[in-house]
């Protein structure tokens, strides 16, 4: 049977939009999905790199001492107190380590101890290579940057929850051990004094702080 060539022509035009849209729309995918790639590699080579560089700086670190097993160096690059490593993570102070308190040398290598018992080193390498997988997601950059202040609010709980006769006790148990007032004597409604203190006893919220 033979088809009439109108009809033929007019199953043809009616077909051809759609293959082109179905193009279109194969061609814009490929697209973003290269572009997601180079981002992603452009990320993690960033990430690598950085490691690598700061690698070689730090293997001219000096050892200072052996803290709960873990290897304690000093180094000028050390600005802060930090643990550096993935399979054998280093604790890293600055040069003026030894400089500090006793009291204030043993609770800082007690956090970044706590750091690595707790593998918080591992989860940050892990959340770190979310961002670069999701790097074009702000909501990932935002949960990232929550995630490590949520750890280190943490630790820093863990280790003065270790602390044993750090006058804590007295507050917790003692609901007037503390207490604030406007100048005048009146109470405070929705002050915010965060900026000044938090992580008060009980849970009190610091943001929205009531007398």
């Amino acid at each position: 049977m033979e088809i009439p060539l109108a009809e033929a022509e007019g199953e043809t035009s009616l077909e051809t939009p759609s293959v082109t849209e179905s193009l279109a729309t194969d061609k814009a995918l490929i697209l973003l999905g290269l572009l997601w790639l180079v981002g992603a590699i452009a990320a993690v080579g960033w990430m690598t790199g950085k490691y690598l560089k700061l690698s070689r700086q730090l293997r001219e670190a000096l050892p200072v001492c052996d803290f709960q097993g873990v290897l304690v160096k000093s180094s000028d690059l050390a600005g802060l107190p930090a643990v550096f490593g993935i399979l054998r993570p280093v604790i890293y102070v600055p040069i003026s380590f030894e400089e500090w308190e006793a009291n204030q040398r043993e609770l800082i290598l007690l956090h970044e101890a706590t750091h690595i018992r707790r593998r918080d080193h591992l989860l940050k390498w892990f959340s770190m290579l979310v961002l670069c997988l999701y790097w074009w997601n702000p909501v990932v950059w935002l949960s990232v940057k929550l995630l490590h202040r949520d750890i280190e609010m943490a630790c820093d709980e863990a280790v003065l929850a270790d602390i044993a006769g750090d006058g804590r006790e007295y507050v917790i148990t003692d609901d007037t051990a503390v207490k604030v007032r406007a100048e005048d004597g009146r109470s405070i409604r929705k002050a915010d004094i965060s900026l000044f203190i938090n992580n008060l006893p009980n849970g009190k919220d610091t943001v929205c702080f009531d007398t």
